[in-house]
């Protein structure tokens, strides 16, 4: 565990479904994996009839799916990819690790990562 907080709810599922301003999203780490972005959180949107934020892929993309009703998200992780094992230890020609992170405020799910998809400027 990361804290021991009683603030801090956890669960067993890969999945948690908010709704932020009357917007239904799904906040997922799916098990599925392309190495396109979008695809995978495209489908879930269909899936599910909601806004998806996907963690599981490590791509940063942002868009519409394919109809134009949901927001999807390829949000990167929260790591140094240099660190885990698993990225630097064998070949692969998966896409490399992307660092990001999302907020959802208002119902309006937004990507942050590093420069230039960011211009931190804004926020310092």
């Amino acid at each position: 565990m990361i804290t021991s907080s009683d603030k801090v709810k956890t669960s067993n599922y890969g999945f948690l479904n908010v709704k932020s301003n009357g917007e239904p999203w799904r906040i997922t780490h799916p098990k599925n994996y392309s190495i396109n972005q979008l695809i995978v959180a495209d489908q879930l949107a269909m899936k599910y009839q909601s806004n998806i934020m996907s963690f599981h892929e490590h791509h940063q993309s942002i868009g519409r799916d394919r109809y134009n009703h949901y927001t999807i998200m390829n949000v990167g992780c929260l790591a140094d990819p240099s660190k885990l094992a698993y990225t630097v230890m064998d070949d692969s020609k998966s896409a490399g690790m992307v660092q990001g992170f999302a907020m959802l405020k208002n119902g309006v799910g937004s990507l942050f990562g590093r420069y230039p998809f960011t211009d931190w400027s804004e926020y310092f």
